[in-house]
């Protein structure tokens, strides 16, 4: 028993056998081998890389001398978010060497390269001086888009040798102040949207700029919406060719003289005053712009202007005259009589908007060339008389909204209007509601193609001659009458309508018609009839017989409100693609005749039909 029991002790110390114990101490060994040469395999690499580096690091620019120790800039920088990483001067200085000189409680140095970044690790404001070698020739991009920046001081900089200042201050849009001191300009040829954007610049000293080689200033000032006052006695721009946008935008601005901007050789002045809504005096007196071929939205938007004398303007190349003075809702007289128009193209919306002009001044205008006069006068709501006999419209085709609203023209004379080419006539006399006649009868609308909105609104016209209109390739004759409330009568028998889509509130409103003879009328082709008599209250009769209608598929409030209906003939009126219905007869008169074809009326239109009349079916 007790053998048995040493044997079984014997065995259960024995149950993990030597050889099992020496093995694993042999793999513990051996991964410990296998991990200690990874480690040294992981440092040998990177040790590798390390050399590597070094060997091919390029090899660093020995920092030059400052040379011209008085070339020096002072900022004021603010920077508002913590840790923001900021790029001082653009990558395209990278021929500055510079140092700056950050002033926070204690001042120290910090130098470096253009391209090199500082990192700013408080919310104070910084005034950091920087010094620049001599024979600088561009400052372009200098400060671009440098939100922060809120002062620069220049007056110790060397710019003898400057050719451009193109985008210098762009976006610089927490600028208060910059200090020019005597500033060299000579030799700058480009200062293109110099200021542009600079939103909180409220003044502007740059009376000692040297302007005289400056070819382009396109967008200078753009955006400057704080900006109160502009100084500049001495711009004279005389080899400028680019001044688009120079002052656009300038919101602020009240009053502006460049009475000594001799802008001879300007291509381009489009723009120049566009949206400087606040601008009362504006002195061009001396402006001469002989060259100028582009002039759209010269003036736009200055709706602050109530007078502007332009007879130092010249004109004598110009092509563009589209939106010139649009919007200038202010100006109450313009005599435009010294403009020489003869290479002028476009006019659209040239007087768009001026809703207090009473004088227009414009029978030397040679329109011979233009193709555009869309919008011209649209909104002139002051004009009473307007004098075109001189206009020359032969290569005019698009005439839209041409006179729109303008609602005191009482009289026009259009007989000398050649729209022989004219294709765009819709909304031309739109809203001319003081007219009371309109000699049309020469006019040519063979090539006009769409007529929406034509004498729309003209609600003291009393009678109009169509009999000259060729209306075959109108596609569009949706509301051409709409509300003319006291036309009595209307002779559409020349009317040919083969390519007619859309008669959509056509007569609409046309309150003192008694009588509307369209049965010759082809509407085969035809969708939208909705509304095309509503709101006529003295028609009596009206005859239908020859419409084809199997294309229609609006018949909404078609004959709605008219109250003095008593006769409908509906006898070629199909109805079977109208999807659209509701108040085709609400309003009608009380008693009454509608002659129809059952076949040809679904349903839905016929419980719609007047209670109370008396209903004649005429089947085929």
């Amino acid at each position: 028993m007790e053998e048995s029991g040493d044997e079984e002790k014997y065995v259960a110390f024995s149950r993990t056998p030597k050889s099992s114990i020496r093995a694993n101490i042999n793999d513990d060994h051996y991964n410990c081998k296998m991990a200690t040469f990874i480690i040294f395999f992981i440092l040998f690499i990177i040790g590798v890389i390390f050399g590597l580096v070094i060997l091919f690091k390029p090899e660093k620019k020995e920092r030059k001398k400052i040379i011209v120790r008085d070339n020096i800039m002072t900022l004021n920088y603010e920077v508002n978010d913590i840790q923001k990483k900021t790029n001082l001067i653009h990558e395209s200085f990278l021929e500055f060497i510079l140092t700056m000189e950050i002033i926070i409680n204690n001042t120290y140095n910090i130098s470096l390269e253009p391209t090199d970044s500082y990192q700013f690790k408080s919310e104070d404001n910084y005034t950091i001086e920087i010094q620049f070698f001599e024979n600088l020739t561009t400052f372009e991009n200098m400060f671009l888009d440098c939100s922060s920046l809120k002062e620069v001081n220049l007056s110790n900089m060397n710019t003898f040798e400057v050719k451009s200042m193109s985008n210098m201050f762009t976006g610089c849009s927490s600028l208060i102040s910059v200090e020019f001191g005597e500033i060299d300009t000579t030799l700058v040829t480009s200062m293109d949207n110099m200021f542009s954007y600079c939103y909180s610049l409220s003044s502007l000293d740059l009376s000692q700029f040297n302007t005289e080689k400056v070819e382009n200033s396109s967008h200078m000032f753009f955006g400057c919406r704080n900006l109160q006052n502009l100084n500049l006695p001495n711009f004279k721009m005389t080899n400028n060719k680019d001044l688009s946008y120079m002052f656009s935008s300038c919101i602020s601005l009240t009053s502006l003289d460049i009475s000594n901007l001799d802008a001879k050789n300007a291509l381009d002045i489009s723009g120049l005053f566009k949206n400087c809504y606040n601008l009362k005096f504006l002195n061009i007196n001396n402006f001469n712009s002989e060259n100028a071929k582009y002039m759209k939205e010269a003036f736009k938007g200055c709706s602050g202007l109530t007078s502007v004398d332009l007879r130092s303007v010249r004109t004598d190349h110009a092509e563009d005259f589209s939106f010139m003075f649009e919007e200038c809702s202010s100006l109450d007289g313009l005599d435009l009589n010294n403009f020489r128009t003869s290479n002028v193209i476009n006019m659209q919306g040239m007087f768009n908007g001026c809703k207090n002009l009473k004088e227009l001044k414009i029978n030397n205008f040679d329109t011979s060339l233009v193709t555009d006069m869309y919008n011209m006068f649209s909104d002139c709501s002051s004009l009473i008389n307007l004098d075109l006999s001189n206009f020359n419209t032969e290569k005019v085709e698009n005439m839209a909204f041409l006179f729109n609203d303008c609602t005191s023209l009482i009289s026009l004379n259009l007989k000398n209007f050649d729209t022989k080419n004219t294709v765009k006539m819709y909304g031309l006399f739109s809203g001319c509601s003081s007219l009371t006649s309109i000699d049309i009868s020469n006019m040519v609308t063979s090539k006009v193609d769409n007529m929406y909105k034509l004498f729309d609104n003209c609600y003291s016209l009393t009678s109009l001659d169509l009999s000259s209109f060729d209306t075959s390739q109108v596609t569009n004759m949706q509301s051409m009458f709409y509300n003319c409330s006291s036309l009595t009568e209307i002779n559409l028998n020349n009317f040919n309508t083969n390519n007619t889509e859309n008669m959509e509130f056509m007569f609409e409103g046309c309150a003192s018609l008694k009588n509307i003879d369209v049965n010759h009328f082809d509407t085969s082709k035809v969708t939208l009839m909705n509304g095309m008599f509503s709101e006529c209250s003295s028609l009596v009769s009206i005859n239908l017989t020859g419409f084809e209608t199997s294309n229609v598929v609006d018949m909404y409030c078609m004959f709605s409100d008219c109250s003095s209906l008593s006769y409908i003939d509906l006898t070629g009126v199909n109805t079977a693609n109208v999807k659209s219905y509701k108040g085709i007869f609400d309003g009608v008169s009380q008693e009454g005749t509608i002659v129809f074809n059952r076949e040809l009326i679904i349903d839905e239109i016929f419980e719609l039909f007047p209670q109370n009349w008396e209903y004649i079916e005429k089947n085929n």
